[in-house]
């Protein structure tokens, strides 16, 4: 397993990291070109996103992935700005099994909107782990197994830092447009409909117009039906 404890912390400080550089960098250079980080961080949400969602936690096309398809999820994973894809698998898995109920790692009812948001649930989702039964510790070591202790997950926060850093010393203007903003983007977008939009009042609905900006998402009731 490549889950850490200080992991919740880590995503707490690439939120602080996010916020402040992508504000400082925005100030700075400013362009038009922020209308391509839209599809870009999109690009980056299906595949990395969708696929660590379907693939790692579902299991959905795990026989049909190479293991080189695979690599390339776990990567894109890395340029969502989210946590680790383990540890998003391991509360994930619990949230299904306990939609809006107690043990729920991140239900509206216990949590402000905009710690749902900023994905600072993070921060106590372990106090859930005395929820997880035998029936759901097995289905989240299947997805580690399908993540099989992979170099881009185990060292998952090496690789986001590594290449905020890089691009940063290269080029701000790209660090900023293809990796921060992106990066940043991604993590209030996916926390805000997922975590909390998808959940608002406790209860997991049904939001249509949703699918015309995340792939496919407004069924987001009949996704819980589907996949416990």
């Amino acid at each position: 397993m490549n889950i850490k404890y200080y992991d919740p912390y880590l995503q707490a400080l690439l939120l602080v990291i996010l916020l402040v550089l992508n504000t400082f960098l925005i100030t700075e250079y400013a362009s038009w070109f922020i209308l391509l980080t839209i599809p870009l961080f999109k690009i980056y949400q299906i595949i990395g996103g969708g696929g660590v969602h379907l693939w790692a936690c579902h299991a959905i096309g795990d026989n049909k992935l190479s293991k080189l398809a695979k690599s390339i999820i776990l990567f894109f994973w890395t340029l969502c700005g989210i946590d680790r894809a383990s540890y998003f698998c391991k509360y994930h898995i619990l949230h299904h099994s306990l939609c809006d109920k107690e043990g729920d790692p991140h239900s509206p009812s216990e949590h402000h909107p905009l710690v749902l948001t900023f994905g600072l649930w993070s921060l106590i989702a372990h106090k859930k782990d005395a929820y997880i039964t035998p029936e759901i510790q097995d289905k989240i070591d299947a997805s580690y197994k399908r993540i099989n202790n992979s170099i881009f997950d185990k060292y998952h926060y090496i690789f986001v830092f590594s290449m905020i850093a890089i691009s940063l010393f290269i080029s701000p203007f790209f660090c900023l447009y293809f990796i921060t903003l992106p990066m940043l983007l991604n993590k209030i977008d996916g926390n805000f409909f997922f975590v909390y939009w998808f959940h608002k009042g406790g209860k997991v609905r049904n939001v249509k117009w949703a699918s015309k900006w995340i792939l496919d998402s407004g069924s987001h009731g009949v996704h819980h039906r589907w996949l416990k």
